[in-house]
């Protein structure tokens, strides 16, 4: 019995200590991306629990001085998220999102691990010292105790909560905060229960000083909470998502983590109210013109014809929904395959999202084509003459959904005559973004089809070498043979009354391609590289996808203050 007793409590507090983590992940992503958390967090954080519990082990440290410890450790874990809030409001500014999440966690998350190795060590010890042969155990088997408590905390942390939060904790709560706060109370509750295992007398003092904590928390939550102009928020399978309203600029945005899935102006921005006429009209806008640049697809000459001609369009990403809503005003139905379904309410509920006039499916983007691509082998096939594929989630391209194998897959569900837009954000001169755009081109050059590349913005001409070339890039491919993709000119019924659509709707600042084809031999030194991204070989880019966001969270701080992101 007393076996299984410890075996319980070690595992209770593992458990604490994962979810804790997972908790401090949801609190970084929204203030510093996902750079610091899918490079460097995976090593640090299972490395510092295991050299914390070898020298807690070795030391011999018992019940009664991990007890002091279990105190300070619960009730530093009620506060850690309000600290990690805190603390990154500071340190993001100043310290940028590699090293700013790792000032976070070593004020807010990493005692929280080392006190958690040393109750776990006490337990252990306190076990071993009645046992003669587990009393002298050597130091290679407290370094495999050490190990593999650390490789169950990486499995109690990703393939366990980190499949439960998002997808079913946190989409029963309206609030994100809210959601983090009942989850963290029930932890501690668990943790208190799981400790009174092996010391029921002295549990007494850490519950009282937790609760004290934990409403000390609450209470400062509170008057954080009133300072800002969040109207709706989450924490999805996407992550933090908020809408959020900048009256400054007259903006309302779908935030995503640190990075934006779509905005409108509201009102008339200031740069440009006082040049519009008197008691005029104003229907909200799109805030970024590559949203309106997918909408040419319409315009690409000659359009869809034939038989097989369906006037219907697959979009990719909903975001807030500009280029479907679009679509759908412009008579073409239009389907929607969406990861994460509070998007797709955020989009209805607050940028006016036409759900009932669209069929939308929530599911990942690549299990959806390959069921599309079976039903078109099973004779059941839904061929599209429009696809929009705009996937960007944390201020990440996930390389995954530009494999060729994805595009294989558009093709084979695309009508002879259809066109795909492609919409992506990055570095047009990493390796990552290269790579994307030389698979898709080539396999569109697989059945005689072309494309052509346009900037949202031109290219800054003062950039110099080794700096970073920000973009958002959109893609037009047409899947049949017949020379350089062409555009017809718009019509008044294209523009929909926009303004931004007269201003972006033709697109401009068109990229080279070619550059992007050439053999190994004849490319810059700094472009001999992977040059097919495929299922094989995607897992490679994970470390330059970080990158990415990184340079992306740089320019995320331009678009709008920090302190509209601190506020979260």
């Amino acid at each position: 019995m007393a076996f299984y007793t410890t075996a319980i409590c070690l595992l209770g507090h593992m458990t604490h200590l994962a979810l804790e983590s997972q908790l401090s992940v949801i609190s970084l992503a929204p203030l510093f991306g996902t750079s610091y958390i899918e490079v460097y967090r995976p090593l640090i954080v299972p490395t510092l629990f295991a050299f914390a519990l070898f020298g807690f082990l070795w030391k011999r440290v018992i019940s009664s001085i991990s007890m002091w410890l279990q105190i300070a450790t619960v009730a530093y874990s009620s506060i850690g998220i309000l600290l990690s809030r805190q603390v990154g409001s500071i340190s993001g500014e100043l310290l940028g999102p590699w090293y700013g999440p790792f000032a976070v966690e070593a004020i807010a998350f990493y005692p929280i691990v080392i006190g958690t190795a040393s109750i776990m060590a006490g337990v252990l010890n306190s076990k071993a010292a009645k046992s003669p042969i587990n009393s002298s155990a050597s130091g290679t088997r407290i370094a495999l105790i050490s190990l593999a408590a650390a490789r169950l905390f990486i499995i109690l942390e990703g393939r366990v909560l980190g499949r439960i939060l998002g997808p079913i904790v946190f989409s029963k709560y309206p609030s994100a905060w809210s959601a983090m706060r009942k989850i963290q109370a029930t932890n501690l509750a668990a943790t208190f229960a799981v400790a009174m295992l092996s010391s029921p007398r002295k549990i007494i003092l850490p519950i009282m000083v937790a609760l004290a904590a934990m409403q000390l928390s609450d209470y400062s939550s509170l008057s954080l909470a009133a300072s800002n102009n969040v109207l709706g928020s989450t924490v999805s399978v996407s992550g933090y998502l908020s809408v959020v309203s900048v009256p400054s600029k007259s903006l309302l945005v779908l935030r995503n983590d640190h990075s934006l899935l779509g905005g409108e102006y509201i009102s008339p921005p200031p740069q440009i109210a006082d040049q519009l006429p008197p008691n005029s009209e104003w229907a909200p806008e799109p805030i970024f013109a590559a949203f309106v640049m997918q909408e040419s697809i319409r315009l690409v000459t000659p359009p869809p014809v034939g038989a097989n001609y369906k006037n219907n369009v697959l979009i990719i990403g909903l975001g807030i929904g500009t280029a479907a809503t679009a679509m759908i005003n412009h008579n073409v139905s239009t389907d929607v395959v969406e990861f994460d379904f509070e998007v797709v309410r955020f989009a209805v509920e607050h940028f006016q999202f036409p759900i009932d006039r669209a069929r939308v499916t929530i599911c990942d983007a690549r299990k959806h084509m390959r069921s599309l691509v079976q039903q078109a082998i099973e004779g059941g096939i839904r061929e599209y003459d429009y696809i929009i594929h705009d996937i960007f989630t944390g201020g990440v391209v996930s390389p995954r959904l530009f494999t060729s194998e994805m595009w294989q897959d558009t093709r084979r569900i695309m009508a002879p005559d259809g066109v795909l837009v492609v919409n992506f954000g990055g570095d047009l001169d990493s390796s990552v973004s290269r790579a994307m755009i030389r698979t898709l081109i080539q396999e569109f050059r697989e059945t005689g089809g072309n494309c052509r590349a346009f900037r949202e913005l031109p290219k800054p001409e003062n950039l110099a070498p080794g700096d970073s070339d920000m973009a958002n890039v959109v893609l037009f491919c047409r899947k049949r043979e017949g020379g350089p993709v062409k555009f017809r000119g718009p019509v008044e019924e294209d523009y929909l009354k926009s303004l931004v659509r007269y201003q972006a709707l033709i697109v401009k600042n068109e990229i080279e391609l070619p550059i992007y084809l050439r053999d190994s031999e004849e490319l810059p030194e700094n472009m001999n590289e992977i040059r097919i991204i495929n299922d094989s070989n995607v897992h490679r880019f994970g470390r330059q996808a970080a990158e990415g966001a990184a340079k992306h969270w740089e320019l995320m701080n331009e678009v709008l203050d920090w302190r509209i992101w601190a506020n979260w």
